[in-house]
């Protein structure tokens, strides 16, 4: 059955896609460039809806198929939240919206979903057994979680294709490793989202002929960030938290370095800037299109150190991660260096 939902959330998107960037251009419903962005002509702006809606009719496709999902009740909490944060990010990119407003509505959705019983109770030791937090705790961790990698993948979305080929490759991993642990729930809510991302990066790889805009990213983030909490639950032991964030390494060390770069210099931490890693690396005077290549490798080379976790013994695991660490710190470093020579040979 797995193919079978792909295909039809691929086919959905490439349809529903295609009539955005009919729609987005009919009422002028585009990104106009400006100083901070990247692309120089006015891009279609509608891409998050055909997202969406390929993934939810899927989705309700699939369970009149077949009940892969254990309780319809699980579900209904993702529909539910889901829908608000499309929502959101719908008026966001029509009428836009400030921070605080964001937040708070995105603190509901998370809420809903704790109250249709995803939440972050626990998380597994790599050595043995797993921490268990009482429940006030879960609920905090949960709604942080969510909210956190909603807005790091919101951020990520600087670039034609990056944060949809970033969460369509990190899902892809999730997917394999699903199948490998049998979590019926993951794999088929991973798989479908893959099929949606890979309807719409047909039109969104450089040259993008249409964005995602805040629609698509937060809807992205909110589905990839309910896929560590099904994989997190107590009848699945494969997917904790550690491997989705060893996955989304990039954006959320790219969110970190956001936050406290703003805070040093005094400004608003949510105000956009140019100096997230991708511009950086544009910066650099390396190709759009090989920034973009570069980044999915990396995140191909995380997906493969995430394999390999689930498969070493667990006194391993530890040290493979502490090595992920150490080779993100020594990248991020090399990358100061060469922008610093860059800086002083354009002088």
């Amino acid at each position: 059955m797995y193919g079978l939902y792909f295909l039809i959330s691929f086919f959905l998107s490439v349809i529903l896609t295609y009539f955005c960037i009919k729609l987005a251009k009919r009422y002028n419903i585009v990104d106009i460039p400006n100083d901070r962005k990247i692309h120089k002509e006015p891009v279609p702006y509608l891409g998050g809806i055909a997202i969406f809606l390929s993934f939810i009719i899927t989705v309700l496709i699939g369970l009149k198929l077949s009940p892969f999902f254990n309780l319809m009740k699980d579900m209904q909490g993702l529909l539910i939240s889901g829908t608000i944060i499309f929502l959101l990010g719908l008026l966001d990119d029509i009428k836009g919206t400030n921070a605080v407003l964001k937040f708070l509505v995105q603190i509901v959705a998370a809420l809903i979903l704790v109250k249709f019983g995803y939440i972050i109770d626990r998380i597994t030791n790599p050595f043995g057994g797993s921490l268990i937090f009482p429940y006030w705790l879960s609920i905090i961790i949960t709604v942080f979680w969510v909210i956190g990698i909603i807005n790091a993948i919101n951020l990520l979305d600087g670039l034609d294709g990056l944060a949809s080929g970033v969460i369509g490759i990190s899902s892809l991993f999730v997917f394999i490793i699903a199948i490998l642990y049998h979590n019926i729930a993951v794999s088929h809510i991973s798989v479908i989202l893959i099929g949606a991302i890979g309807g719409f990066l047909i039109f969104n790889f450089p040259p993008a002929k249409i964005f995602m805009g805040d629609t698509g990213s937060m809807f992205l983030g909110f589905i990839f960030s309910i896929l560590a909490i099904l994989g997190n639950r107590k009848s699945a032991v494969a997917i904790n938290l550690l491997i989705p964030i060893v996955l989304l390494s990039i954006p959320i060390i790219d969110t970190f370095l956001a936050i406290i770069r703003r805070a040093n210099k005094k400004k608003n931490i949510f105000q956009a800037d140019k100096e997230h890693i991708h511009h950086r690396l544009l910066y650099l005077g390396i190709p759009y299109r090989k920034v973009i290549i570069l980044i999915y490798f990396i995140c191909l080379y995380l997906g493969c150190i995430s394999l390999l976790s689930i498969r070493l013994p667990k006194e391993f695991i530890f040290i493979l991660l502490l090595v992920v660490g150490i080779n993100i710190i020594i990248g991020l470093y090399i990358l100061k260096l060469v922008e610093d020579h860059v800086k002083i040979s354009k002088k």
